[in-house]
Parts: C-alpha cells; structure tokens; sequence
C-alpha cells in the first residue's frame, strides 16, 4: 500500500522533527514505501537522502531498516554505509538472519553473535565434514586429484563413503 506523495512528505518531515521518536514512524515509512511517493529509485537513495545523517536510537528500529534494504535487494556493502551504526559484521550476521527467516522481533532478540538460528526444518538436508590437512598434503591431493580428472573435494567425499561402508557389519546369510 503505497502512500500518496503529500502524506509520505508529511510523514517523513514529521519524523525529521522528532527524530527522538523516529522509531515510531519507520515502520509506517518502510510499510508505506515512502521512497515511492517521493520519487526515489529505492529505500537506500531514499534513506541516504532523507535521513542519511541519522542514527537510529534502537537496535529493532536498525534491523528493520536493514531488512527494507536487502528486500530492495542491496549489497551488504550499500547497507552498512547506508545504516548508521551498523557494521559490516552486524550486517552479515543480519543478512544470516533474514535468509534463514527471522522476523525483525526475532533478529533483534537474537542479537548479531548467533551461531545458529530458527529455521523450520529440524535437520539439514546434507552435512558437511571438516579435515583439516597441510599446505603440503593439499597440494599433494590436489595433483593426484586432477591427474584422475577429478577434484580433491569429490574424491574425499568418495573416500570417506567407501571406507565408512567398509566399517559396516555383513550380513551372514542363514544356511539352508
């Protein structure tokens, strides 16, 4: 629902002038899509001109502003030098949260420093082991690789299925 362009000026005047209180009108301004009416291309040209100079005064008010951004499909990059007070990390971690489906209320609670989030599915579909080898081995792997067209990746995956499947027990068949 896209406002008319007389009431996205007042509202975004109106939250110039109590900039204290901006928080109140944000979410109305991003819902609106305020930039429309106003004629700007995206919220990112909307906000750096608009508000720019601003820091917003709470962490949810960020975090919505953060996700408008990567709604309207911004860089990590555009949106840390866009948000005043948010940080190339925070916004990869944010950008974490947004993919994997938080709310605003639930990234907020969450915080930047999350190492797993709420997702609906309760195992991953595939999972990944880790083996940590030297320069020296990788580089070792890598040519024995490539020399049967393949890659060091592939091959570990296959050695390590053939040698967990060797680790199963047979099964002895009944005598007749």
């Amino acid at each position: 629902m896209a406002l008319s362009k007389s009431v996205a000026r007042r509202l975004v005047n109106e939250a110039k002038a109590a900039f204290g209180t901006l928080e109140k009108f944000l979410p109305k301004i991003i819902e609106g899509e305020a930039w429309v009416a106003l004629g700007y291309a995206d919220v990112y040209e909307f906000w750096k001109a608009e508000f720019g100079e601003y820091r917003l005064a709470t962490e949810v008010a960020r975090v919505e502003l953060v996700y408008a951004m990567f709604r309207a499909g911004k860089a990590d990059v555009e949106t840390a030098v866009a948000v005043k007070g948010v940080g190339g990390e925070t916004v990869k971690a944010r950008r974490r949260q947004f993919n994997s489906g938080l709310s605003v209320e639930q990234a907020e609670a969450a915080g930047t420093k999350v190492t797993s989030f709420y997702r609906t599915d309760t195992q991953p579909k595939t999972r990944c082991i880790r083996v940590t080898v030297s320069n020296e081995e990788w580089a070792e792997f890598a040519k024995l690789a490539t020399a049967q067209g393949s890659s060091v990746e592939k091959l570990a995956g296959e050695a390590v299925r053939a040698h967990f499947a060797a680790l199963r027990p047979t099964r002895r068949r009944k005598a007749a």
